[in-house]
């Protein structure tokens, strides 16, 4: 009983082995490709100014353009505009502080549409200092997406001024 299992194990190692080296050695390249019906949400273009004041508010001078690259409609999200790292709490560490947000109301499949951004300022609660800058698509993860890991956007510096 024990040689059986013991053989069955190794037919099945060997198989894996052997589909693993078929696949790295094909000539196709393996593309994958978003989920048919499904949204897929990306940042298209990004800018935000290269310094900013703690008052000054900074949401209209931040530029979000974001692209359904999906197969379906996605209606009413959320585009975050976030600092990375821990910005409050040295001791409470983040992955990143969400310093505003703006609105897209509905994007078909292929289309793209800037963000309606609501009026915020990186405050007093940010300490002066340089930090990246970033978009993400649907933060709060409203849209069943294809793919919900490609929704932020190249990043960029900015330092934030007393």
């Amino acid at each position: 009983m024990k040689r059986s299992v013991f053989s069955q194990v190794v037919i099945i190692s060997v198989f894996c082995i052997v589909s693993l080296i078929s696949i790295a050695w094909s000539s196709e390249p393996i593309s994958l490709k978003p989920v048919p019906g499904q949204p897929d949400l990306i940042i298209e273009s990004f800018s935000a100014p290269a310094t900013a004041t703690q008052s000054e508010m900074i949401s209209q001078k931040i530029k979000v353009v974001v692209k359904n690259i999906g197969g379906s409609e996605a209606k009413d999200f959320i585009v975050a505009i976030i600092l990375k790292g821990t910005v409050l709490r040295s001791d409470f560490p983040t992955a990143y502080h969400v310093l505003g947000s703006g609105q897209v109301a509905d994007l078909k499949p292929g289309q793209s549409a800037p963000a309606a951004m609501q009026n915020f300022s990186a405050g007093t609660i940010v300490p002066p200092k340089q930090y990246e800058i970033c978009a993400i698509a649907d933060e709060g993860k409203k849209v069943n997406e294809s793919d919900e890991k490609n929704n932020m956007g190249k990043c960029q510096f900015i330092d934030i001024t007393p």
